[in-house]
């Protein structure tokens, strides 16, 4: 890993996205164990 790597504009719009599907897909998980 090279610390440019952090200055990239599409970086942040990467991260973002990972830690919302991540938050999506835990939610739809969490959601299916429930209703069983």
């Amino acid at each position: 890993m090279e610390h440019y790597n952090v200055t990239n504009p599409y970086f942040g719009v990467f991260v973002l996205f990972v830690i919302t599907f991540g938050a999506f897909y835990a939610t739809t998980v969490l959601a299916r164990l429930a209703s069983r």
